[in-house]
């Protein structure tokens, strides 16, 4: 039983590592593409940083968008 919760641990950490890795490669397309840089700069680095707050917010957002509406759903009025 405590294999099966330290593999689903892991399981669930690598898949939130990939997300934050994807999230950060398109960010980083978004912001060379805006800015036309090849190399980080400062610039750069904030638009990043916003990209990636303003993608992990808004998916937080939907997720309990997406619950409240599934409860909706599930539950007799």
């Amino acid at each position: 039983m405590a294999q099966f919760a330290k593999d689903s641990n892991y399981k669930e950490m690598k898949i939130r590592q990939e997300f934050a890795m994807n999230l950060m490669e398109s960010c980083r397309k978004m912001c060379i593409k805006n800015y036309d840089v090849p190399v980080l700069n400062q610039t750069e680095e904030n638009c990043l940083q916003r990209c990636s707050v303003k993608y992990l917010l808004l998916g937080d957002y939907q997720m309990k968008l997406f619950t409240k509406e599934m409860l909706k759903k599930v539950t007799p009025t």
